[in-house]
């Protein structure tokens, strides 16, 4: 195995890729001699083995397999690829250097450092352009920290090939922080209610502050929700009111003076009359008759 190299996918990953896929690549970029004896998959890598330390050089110095459909970064074999002969159970702090930010991802990092360690959390540091990753290994050791080679994918609007690039990476033991005390939390801002109910239950202090404020804007909704009900409750209240004093005051006032209301009723109608030239009508038989 000391002669054999690791290809892992570093990058797109539209089709995985057969063995002879593989040797009909490295065909056309190595010469046949130093081609591999012996291809077999360990996946989700394959592991490409020699005859010379030579032939496995020429190769390694390909840095990647790189096709249409699929990205293979080449490393070399070490003992501590895939070894569980010793509990993965040290937890490390590890930074990779060299990566840009549209390139971090779990499809990126587990490929890439699944055979070392239990990558367990990552956040990209756009102030250092570094990826800072929490995992869990057998030694500090086991971690690769050179020869590491991931593909950077262009652009959307470029339809260049991927640019291969080796990355660093500086582990170390993670030590956990001594528990904060109920003053650290509230000298960071913190609620003293929040505070005791974290130190009593034990959960995440920042959850129940994410679930505070989830609380807090959904009573700040139902409240909205019931002035807005309030408020056309008594609009209704409002126009009822308004209609029915309306009403009464019409029938009020035509029970007081019925004639007024009749002569109103009258000068109603006598725009209509002259409409049709009805009262003309009536003005001139008047006269006749008065003849």
């Amino acid at each position: 195995m000391e002669l054999s190299l690791v290809a892992t996918h570093i990058g797109r990953l539209l089709a995985r890729p057969k063995l002879k896929d593989i040797y009909l690549v490295l065909a056309n970029i190595c010469t046949e001699k130093s081609l591999p004896s012996r291809i077999y998959e360990d996946p989700p890598d394959y592991i490409l083995q020699f005859e010379t330390a030579n032939d496995q050089e020429i190769v390694y110095h390909q840095s990647a397999i790189i096709t249409p459909t699929y990205r293979l970064g080449l490393s070399k074999w070490t003992p501590y690829y895939k070894n569980h002969s010793k509990p993965w159970n040290l937890k490390v702090k590890m930074i990779i250097t060299g990566i840009p930010e549209r390139s971090v991802g779990p499809d990126v990092l587990n490929p890439l450092l699944g055979a070392y360690c239990d990558v367990r959390g990552f956040k990209y540091d756009t102030c250092t352009s570094t990826c800072r990753i929490t995992a869990y290994t057998s030694e500090i050791e086991a971690v690769p920290t050179t020869g590491v080679r991931i593909a950077i994918e262009p652009q959307e609007n470029q339809n260049s090939t991927p640019q291969i690039v080796s990355v660093d990476i500086s582990t170390a033991e993670f030590i956990d922080p001594p528990p904060m005390t109920a003053a650290d939390y509230i000298s960071y801002g913190y609620h003293p209610s929040l505070v005791d109910t974290a130190l009593q239950t034990g959960l995440d202090i920042d959850v129940l502050e994410e679930l505070h404020r989830q609380q807090e804007r959904r009573m700040k909704r139902m409240e909205y929700i019931r002035s807005q009900q309030t408020a056309a409750v008594e609009t209704r209240a409002w126009w009822t009111m308004t209609t029915t004093n309306e009403q009464l005051s019409i029938h009020a006032h035509r029970r007081v003076h019925p004639k007024a209301s009749t002569e109103q009723g009258a000068s109603i109608r006598t725009p209509t009359a002259r409409n049709f030239g009805i009262e003309s009508q009536h003005a001139g038989r008047g006269v006749e008759e008065q003849a």
